[in-house]
């Protein structure tokens, strides 16, 4: 599986109203078991490898709002994680973001690096 195809699997998951009014990225590469995965401060299980689907609810908001990390596997199996903050990788890329999202909305690498 690539990035691409587990971004499609996540895509694929997820509620029309969170489509609509999202920006989803996705991980370059797969997170596995032993890294160190934070939201905020707050660390992410990760159990299984799998890439994160990033999904930011609320892209209008300041952080700590809802947001959800989907974790993709190989099986195309999904474990839906709620989260308030961004994932603390700089290797996300943008997949999909709703119609009134404006670039202004989206996450740069400050943001993320700022966030762990």
């Amino acid at each position: 599986m690539t990035s691409s195809q587990a971004a499609e699997v996540a895509l694929a998951g997820l509620p029309d109203e969170e489509k609509a009014a999202s920006a989803v990225y996705v991980t370059a590469g797969v997170v596995n078991p032993e890294e160190d995965l934070f939201a905020g401060r707050d660390r992410v299980a990760v159990e299984v490898p799998g890439y994160l689907v990033f999904v930011d609810l609320e892209p209008r908001a300041s952080w700590g709002h809802p947001c959800v990390y989907l974790l993709v596997h190989a099986d195309e199996s999904v474990t839906r994680l709620q989260a308030r903050f961004p994932p603390s990788r700089a290797d996300l890329r943008l997949v999909s973001r709703g119609a009134g999202v404006e670039d202004w909305m989206l996450l740069t690498e400050r943001a993320i690096s700022g966030s762990g």
